[in-house]
């Protein structure tokens, strides 16, 4: 090895070894606290993200920041058009910036901000400017009158573990799972909150969480829970939050502490508080333990389902656990304050709290015998989703086989070439220095105006509308992956501009070539990390450029749903797109519906199987529709057009709908299902079925895919006795992706739209 080369190599590995270094000290545990990274320059910000410091990793993140009484920030932004900037890498690692002007006078109380969270070790700098100051990218933290900044290490919440906020006690959830002789921590994130201020005031500030938990120690933060702060759980819970709900002794206190809950709960007038007999709780989870008697608050009969009855002590029937369906989401109501005696020292109350949260709690890995096998990466049936959109008509990759061939010809021809041409018939082997680029070149050229340019913009999305008449709601997902031939920077955003998302709109909620649209939160989709298949890279990608994420918001605390309805939107501004790539962006709405459901289903005794008849209240026909009770599902007409009405809904064939889901059929004397293939990604109606009924299907036992990315499309714990659901296809988009202000031709787009209206069943005796 010559001398040259060996001090080159000295250099290259001095070079990377403080490479390595200073990404370690970068990246390092300490630096995720805010009081070991924080960043004056010419005044202080005191800045909180998240719930109680926890967020959910590709979520909205709340994010709460005020000027600090003596900074120099703290009288710049009395001024109206101080401009506050927010920096963090979306899932893909591209520097992602939200700006945003502050209202004068905003310094008196703390200013909120949402923005999607980065992958674990991203980057979050929050930068106040003075108006009218200008900034460049390499200068914004010197021009700031104020910046802090840290790295989104702790309290990060993995798609993996379930998340809890708990409004006072928790309830034991956070010691679940625990174990302090082992160092390991509890199974459930819990978000503690203590005061109102950590929490979110827009119903997307709970974007990720799986349980909101409200007992008799949160009264002091229920009263002091501005008007915004409840409309958002009370709009999170209908759009299909989950919400447990301690009414004991104290019942009526944290009641009045709280009017929202009225809307959630349906008590109205202040209830009376009576004793208990403990006898029902013992025997609902075999205590070990006696309790003694308590007091508790008598909750209407006709409330929800009764999960648990007990009696008082004068004998008389009383619920103690009871689920009530609101909306689209859940509120479990127990009789008890399960954080004051005699169940806060109670050995088994944990038991109790899993008993009446049924698969919150999770459990040990399902041990499947059948492993299909499949050598996926992917971990999430998001993953599995995500391969089965990001395929494009025209942008296929060449496969080995042509690129062997192509080989082959251009050695072909150059051997030949340079053989009987250069050296037999011209004798001059120097031409060779010419005739092989020339070669080269031509045969490349060839292959360019045979293979074509670059394939233009493609989209594959997929959107899910669902509504619920009976109380005049309605959510919209879509998912969608962006491709690019080339290079490009576009601004991308998701439009709800469909006639089952409009027809509620008010006119002045945004316009879209003439008509109404409902205000949709688009926001970069992309996890890093096992997710989507990939691996867990803490830092940024410098090959991309910054692109900014443009938020509006309106008036979350108005009372009238319409305005809520439109009040927030967000769209992506000049992102980057790497040549043969794609980019998934996804949107979130709430929209008013306001066509009533003309529905007359009544439950057959004894039986799965319904009677009477109903009306598709949808705008558009519901192409391929089946009608889903409990486990029985009704295969309707391929096309049920607007308005149109199924007349005896027991003469449409019924069949088992977990066998559907299953592909479940009779042998001889069994069973069988198909295993599911957790390596097709071509099946886009198949993986949607298992999608949007997840549990029904079995979950992760049947799948050996886990769901929380996308459990709140599951609708499984809506087939209940008093509900159904219709669900099927519509052929015309609900939500549309534009690419620079306008959407794309339709040979461009593939999209599907299924959509679900929750209609009520009238049952002649209580579930069982």
């Amino acid at each position: 090895m010559t001398a040259p080369l060996i001090r080159l190599l000295l250099v290259l590995s001095l070079a990377w070894g403080g490479f390595s270094a200073g990404a370690l000290a970068e990246y390092s545990p300490t630096a995720g606290r805010p009081s070991d990274d924080l960043k004056v320059r010419h005044g202080d910000l005191e800045v909180r993200y998240g719930i109680d410091g926890r967020y959910r990793i590709g979520r909205w993140m709340p994010i709460h920041l005020r000027p600090t009484a003596e900074s120099a920030g703290a009288a710049d932004i009395e001024a109206a058009g101080a401009r506050l900037e927010i920096e963090t890498l979306d899932g893909d690692g591209v520097r992602l910036v939200q700006s945003s002007e502050v209202a004068a006078g905003a310094d008196s109380q703390a200013i909120t901000r949402y923005l999607p969270a980065g992958p674990l070790g991203a980057p979050l700098e929050v930068r106040l400017f003075a108006p009218d100051s200008v900034s460049t990218p390499s200068s914004a933290s010197d021009a700031a009158v104020a910046s802090w900044r840290t790295r989104l290490i702790r309290g990060g919440v993995p798609i993996s573990r379930p998340w809890t906020v708990a409004v006072g006690n928790p309830l034991g959830l956070d010691a679940i799972g625990r174990n302090e002789l082992l160092g390991t921590a509890g199974s459930i994130e819990v978000s503690k909150v203590g005061e109102a201020a950590a929490l979110p005031d827009a119903w997307y500030g709970y974007d990720g969480v799986d349980l909101v938990v409200v007992s008799r120690s949160g009264q002091p933060v229920l009263a002091a829970m501005s008007d915004a702060q409840g409309r958002a759980v009370v709009d999170w819970v209908r759009g299909g939050g989950n919400l447990l709900l301690t009414l004991g002794e104290s019942g009526p206190e944290t009641l009045a502490a709280a009017g929202w809950l009225a809307e959630l709960t349906g008590i109205e007038e202040r209830p009376p508080v009576v004793p208990a007999d403990p006898a029902a709780i013992e025997s609902f989870v075999v205590a070990r333990d006696a309790i003694r008697s308590f007091n508790t608050t008598r909750l209407p009969a006709d409330l929800g389902t009764v999960l648990l009855a007990g009696r008082s002590n004068d004998r008389r029937s009383l619920p103690l656990v009871v689920r009530r369906s609101v909306g689209l989401g859940v509120v479990t109501i127990v009789a008890a304050d399960l954080d004051a005696p005699p169940f806060v020292d109670w050995k088994q109350r944990d038991d109790f709290v899993e008993r009446i949260l049924p698969g919150f709690v999770p459990g040990r890995s399902p041990r499947n015998e059948q492993r299909s096998g499949a050598d996926v990466r992917y971990s999430e049936l998001a993953g599995q989703l995500r391969s089965t959109l990001d395929r494009f008509a025209g942008a296929d990759r060449a496969r080995f086989s042509l690129v062997a061939a192509l080989l082959l010809i251009v050695i072909g021809v150059i051997g030949p070439l340079d053989y009987f041409l250069v050296n037999r018939w011209l004798g001059r082997p120097w031409f060779g220095w010419i005739s092989f680029p020339l070669t080269i070149v031509l045969v490349s050229a060839a292959i360019l105006l045979w293979r074509g340019t670059a394939v233009d913009h493609r989209v594959r999305q997929i959107s899910v509308i669902d509504v619920e008449p009976a109380s005049g709601l309605g959510r919209g997902f879509s998912w969608a992956q962006v491709y690019s031939g080339q290079a490009d920077r576009v601004d991308l955003e998701i439009v709800a501009n469909g006639a089952v998302v409009t027809e509620g709109v008010t006119e002045g909620a945004g316009t879209a070539q003439g008509r109404s649209v409902a205000a949709t939160l688009t926001s970069p989709w992309g996890y890093a990390g096992e997710i989507f298949g990939g691996i867990q890279v803490a830092g940024e990608d410098v090959r991309l450029p910054a692109y900014a994420i443009d938020m509006r918001r309106g008036n979350e605390a108005s009372g009238a749903e319409t305005d809520r309805a439109a009040a927030s939107g967000a769209r992506l501004e000049q992102v980057p797109l790497a040549p043969l790539s794609s980019k998934g962006i996804a949107a979130r709405w709430r929209f008013p519906f306001t066509r009533e459901a003309a529905v007359d289903l009544r439950r057959q005794p004894g039986s799965d199987l319904l009677t009477g008849s109903f009306v598709n209240p949808l705008p558009e026909d519901l192409l391929e529709g089946v009608l889903i009770y409990r486990n029985t599902i009704f295969l309707l007409p391929t096309r049920i057009p607007s308005g149109g009405r199924i007349a005896a809904i027991e003469a449409v064939q019924a069949k088992n709908f977990r066998w559907r889901l299953n592909r479940r059929q009779a042998a001889e004397n069994s069973t069988q299902s198909e295993p599911w293939n957790r390596a097709d990604d071509r099946d886009l109606a198949r993986l949607m079925e298992i999608v949007l009924f997840y549990q029904t299907a079995g979950g992760e036992q049947y799948t050996e895919l886990s769901n929380r990315t996308l459990a709140d499309l599951d609708l499984s714990h809506l087939l209940t006795s008093d509900r159904a659901v219709l669900m099927g296809r519509v052929a015309a988009p609900q939500a549309t992706v534009w690419v620079d202000g306008q959407p794309l031709e339709s040979e461009q787009v593939e999209a599907e739209t299924y959509v679900r209206v929750v209609l009520q069943v009238e049952t002649s005796q209580p579930d069982q």
